[in-house]
């Protein structure tokens, strides 16, 4: 996430690297090192892959190599790599903090690539799992740092949760705080997490600020299109609606060439289906407005209880503060 939560989960990074006592003695010594060399990532995995082909390990020092190399792979964008090294430091220790901590983290970001709620909830649950560990760790050994990450962990867990809105609002307003100027593209997550609580507990106008602004930090942000047209077509606002459903299909379009994926060649046809229908219904829109103003220009509404349009617009108010409430 951001540089300022990437320091505060970090925390519990000096608990993994105090335990990862690496033999400088042995004939892996400089592999070890590497592997503790976060500067270049490849050559961490590269150095973490040889160190663990060692034998006499435990199967701590193992598990922190795992974790090690999974967070290479993760800024490398190797999320399925990365999460398969956290599942195994995980097996190997269950209680490696940072490990529950940065598969929270890859499934946050395989959750804004068209994972959806569901690698979001897993999400939730890796944030929590690290949470109650990182807390445990504070009791033992009381620190600032420990309780910033403890917060920080917490705040993601609550923002990637989808059962209690108010308190993914509040999450994801933290999560959004503590990045200040630092937002980057993966940042846009805690801005569309919010904009749907916000949407669940119609707060239209806000859920609407935090799309516009998921997107601008990330304009290739697939699911927040989708989710801001939809939003869009709620409102009535179809022409809206139309472009976010036609910018998404290109988007998925790209991905589905790089990939030959059946699915997301499917999902891309069913966006612009969607596109097209919000077009047909704006059209549509425009064709009885224009009717409408046609009779109050040609005064032919005198079976009307008020002129066409200035109804029309009265009636679309209604519909508006309905939708707010």
């Amino acid at each position: 996430m951001s540089k300022s939560s990437d320091r505060s989960i970090a925390a519990v990074v000096l608990v993994a690297i105090a335990a990862l006592a690496f033999a400088a003695g042995s004939a892996f010594a400089d592999a070890a090192q590497d592997c503790l060399n976060t500067q270049d990532p490849e050559r961490q995995i590269g150095a973490c892959t040889e160190y663990l082909r060692q034998t006499q390990i435990t199967a701590q020092q193992r598990s922190r190599a795992h974790d090690l190399r999974g967070t290479a792979y993760l800024r490398q964008l190797q999320f399925d790599r990365a999460v398969l090294d956290f599942d195994e430091a995980i097996r190997l220790n269950p209680n490696n903090t940072l490990a529950y901590a940065q598969r929270g983290k890859a499934q946050e970001i395989m959750g804004m690539s068209l994972g959806g709620q569901t690698a979001l909830d897993k999400a939730a649950t890796d944030y929590g799992r690290a949470g109650e560990l990182a807390d445990a760790a504070r009791r033992t050994n009381p620190s600032a740092q420990l309780d910033e990450a403890v917060a920080s962990l917490r705040d993601h867990r609550d923002c990637d949760q989808a059962k209690d809105a108010a308190r993914r609002v509040k999450g994801c307003s933290n999560v959004i705080d503590a990045l200040r100027s630092r937002a980057t593209a993966v940042d846009a997550l805690a801005y569309e997490n919010r904009a749907l609580a916000y949407e669940e507990l119609r707060d239209y106008g806000r859920a609407l600020a935090d799309f516009d602004r998921a997107i601008a930090l990330n304009p290739n942000y697939v699911l927040a299109l989708v989710d801001r047209a939809g939003l869009h077509r709620f409102q009535g606002q179809n022409g809206a609606a139309q472009r976010d459903f036609a910018e998404a299909a290109q988007q998925v379009d790209r991905m589905a060439a790089r990939s030959a994926d059946p699915e997301l060649a499917k999902f891309a046809k069913e966006l612009r289906d969607r596109a097209i229908g919000s077009s047909d219904e704006e059209q549509l829109e425009q064709r009885w407005i224009a009717y409408l103003k046609e009779l109050e220009a040609a005064n032919d509404y005198q079976n009307w209880s008020d002129r066409p349009y200035t109804l029309y617009r009265a009636r679309q108010g209604g519909i508006a503060d309905q939708r707010r409430k």
